[in-house]
């Protein structure tokens, strides 16, 4: 797979506006949501991909504050994934939180989910998500549900490696 070049381009240009905001001496604020990195498979189409998003969180919350981890991944495809009249139809299928790292033991809920979109295309996704400091980290893997079968456990793996350091 290959590093998606539009949100590489899109790092290095907030890098190189923070360099020029600091030799003024001001400050750029910190996109609230930003796509920290995002791969996909050689002239692929999106539907095949993993990203890592973070997000800021308000004040110090914790992902335990966001529920339970099947009440939190329902508020996020409620919300996020697929909103009233997005389009979007999403079925969440499984939620777990566990306890992942080696030294520095985290937090991470996992939850598996289907998009359907109006057009009829179906993906399938797996999302592990966790929180440090005052920012959520999300790492997304999707493909086509018809494809889903046949990736799902290499897919799945790479979700579960989801670490914060």
């Amino acid at each position: 797979w290959l590093q998606d070049q539009a949100v590489a381009l899109a790092r290095q240009t907030r890098g190189a506006q923070d360099q020029m905001m600091t030799a003024q001496r001001k400050k750029r604020r910190a996109p609230q949501v930003e796509t920290v990195a995002a791969f996909g498979p050689p002239r692929g189409d999106a539907s095949e991909n993993v990203s890592v998003v973070k997000s800021k969180l308000p004040g110090t919350l914790a992902l335990r504050s966001l529920g339970e981890p099947a009440e939190a991944a329902q508020r996020l495809v409620d919300t996020a994934i697929a909103p009233e009249g997005s389009g979007k139809e999403a079925t969440l299928i499984e939620a777990v939180g566990e306890m992942r790292g080696t030294a520095d033991y985290q937090l991470i809920y996992q939850f598996e989910y289907t998009v359907e979109f109006d057009d009829g295309r179906e993906l399938h996704n797996v999302c592990a998500i966790g929180a440090k400091d005052d920012t959520l980290y999300t790492l997304t893997v999707l493909a086509p549900e018809s494809a889903w079968e046949s990736k799902s456990e290499k897919l799945t793996q790479v979700a579960q490696s989801f670490r914060l350091l």
